[in-house]
């Protein structure tokens, strides 16, 4: 809104028309307006991108670290598995030599491919004896 003096009397008239800058200080002072309220808007979009970028960072994170935790938990899973059958291997290539004269007790630690071998051995001695 324009306040505007008429030149006849003191009393003042308001006009809704937008005023007509036609001085070259007027233009320059409008454009310099635009150009604050450019710059204005650019730094708000900044901040909102920055915002984003750094919640789509947090996201990313978080992903990362549940596909790390879902990868150390199954491969705790594989090792618990693989050695509870390595076990039940020894147990049962044990239980499944009873033969007499034997010591089983080093047998224990070892792998089932090393104890089946040494337990084939110790049978071969066992029978050399008899």
């Amino acid at each position: 809104m324009l306040i505007l003096q008429n030149s006849s009397s003191d009393h003042y008239t308001t006009s809704t028309k937008s005023p007509s800058f036609s001085t070259p200080s007027a233009i320059r002072l409008q454009e310099q307006g635009k150009r604050k309220m450019m710059e204005k808007a650019e730094v708000e979009n900044m901040g909102k991108k920055i915002i984003c970028r750094e919640k789509a960072e947090e996201s990313e994170k978080i992903y990362r670290n549940k596909r790390l935790c879902n990868k150390k938990r199954k491969r705790r899973r594989k090792n618990r598995r693989n050695s509870q059958a390595r076990k039940k291997d020894i147990e049962l290539s044990m239980e499944s030599t009873s033969s007499p004269n034997v010591d089983f007790t080093k047998l224990a630690t070892r792998t089932p491919a090393r104890s089946a071998k040494e337990i084939w051995a110790l049978r071969r001695r066992s029978e050399e004896r008899e």
